[in-house]
């Protein structure tokens, strides 16, 4: 397939004007019979790509992701556009939507189907797949199986498996981080077949980063409080603020309405589903000015203009968990202010001198766009 064909689908489908050069390459490697694992950052339209693909390849094409905000954001984009029926199915999903959903996969009218990992290990959703396999087999978010494994979604280290049962459709896995061995599993634990991968682009000059150590737990409160305040008063919404757990998303919600009368809801796997699809609703229409979230929330599910990550540790993996926390932020292309607030320890500085080259004295301030814009590559 030409890429001037692939470019004029895109413009009539999506109305895109270009296709980036990471996209292109992967829609042309899954159109010459490669399973392939693109690696770009959030922002860069990765669900262009399966997107795209899958109106050139005959058969309907399942997308499996762990995240249900995710999954939703997704799903409303494809319906907005009108480039092809999709539904999903997870297990917030009512008995009669599903139904609904795969009688219209069998009749051929659903292209696009998304499912949560778990729903390959429901027999019913295996009997559905294997009577009318897909052509393509999208992974999003494919780092999980081997970031969060088992303690995370234990089925997407049987995806391999799953696939393997449905006839070994052409595989796209995507994600927005994965070092070399973590590339090197996914492919693996896929059983991708004459594999290619894709690694493009994480320079995103529109986004000012940076980190802020804190001494204490009170100094490092009062600062997420005064960041958030200071994008508010921007009127910059809505912003997100990322916390390591469901207690300290609620906390820091608490404090940000109480103490600083923001309108703040938190955000994770552990509230009702109804709760967070209101929460998410409230997001996506400006209704609030923060969310504080975990993971649980889509990194790629919006485009705000402000991204915040506060955690009370220093982690292990701490540019990986950086660049993700910043991901949603300005991923329609405005400027982006992205800032990484955590308790100072000594175990924390080696970490970011030795990853990032922050100064010993005093880190650049997150408000301030510097020299050090843009995500570290992989």
């Amino acid at each position: 397939m030409s890429a001037a064909e692939i470019t004029e689908l895109a413009q009539d489908k999506l109305g895109y004007r270009n296709l980036r050069p990471g996209q292109l390459e992967t829609i042309r490697l899954i159109l010459a019979g490669h399973d392939t694992l693109s690696v770009m950052p959030t922002g860069s339209g990765k669900s262009a790509i399966y997107q795209i693909a899958a109106l050139f390849i005959q058969g309907s094409t399942v997308i499996v992701s762990p995240l249900i905000a995710l999954q939703k954001d997704q799903l409303e984009s494809i319906r907005a556009s009108g480039l092809a029926g999709a539904a999903i199915v997870n297990s917030n999903v009512r008995a009669a939507d599903k139904r609904e959903a795969f009688q219209k996969f069998e009749s051929g009218d659903l292209e696009f189907l998304f499912l949560a990992p778990e729903q390959l290990a429901n027999e019913q959703t295996m009997a559905k797949l294997l009577a009318n396999p897909p052509s393509l087999f999208v992974v999003d978010e494919a780092h999980c199986m081997s970031e969060w494994g088992h303690d995370f979604r234990p089925e997407y280290g049987r995806l391999g498996k799953f696939i393997e049962q449905l006839g070994s459709p052409r595989i796209l896995a995507l994600t927005a981080t994965a070092a070399p061995q973590v590339r090197e599993e996914i492919v693996m634990r896929l059983g991708m077949k004459d594999p290619r991968t894709v690694v493009w682009g994480f320079d995103r000059p529109n986004i000012a980063l940076g980190v802020e150590t804190c001494p204490d737990e009170p100094t490092k409160r009062r600062l997420v409080v005064e960041r958030v305040k200071d994008h508010v008063r921007g009127g910059q919404k809505p912003g997100i603020v990322y916390t390591a757990t469901r207690q300290h998303a609620e906390d820091v919600a608490k404090w940000l309405s109480e103490e600083a009368n923001i309108k703040a809801e938190a955000y994770h796997a552990g509230m009702k589903k109804e709760e967070r699809e209101r929460v998410q609703d409230m997001f996506m229409g400006d209704v609030v000015d923060v969310i504080v979230a975990t993971n649980a929330f889509g990194w790629a599910s919006t485009s705000p203009t402000f991204g915040s990550s506060s955690t009370t540790t220093c982690p292990r993996r701490w540019m990986r968990t950086t660049r993700r926390s910043a991901g949603p932020a300005g991923t329609a292309s405005p400027p982006a202010r992205c800032c990484f607030t955590a308790r100072r320890t000594p175990a924390c500085a080696r970490r970011w001198r030795r990853a990032a080259s922050w100064p010993r004295t005093r880190s650049r301030r997150c408000w301030k766009p510097s020299a050090t814009r843009g995500a570290a590559s992989t």
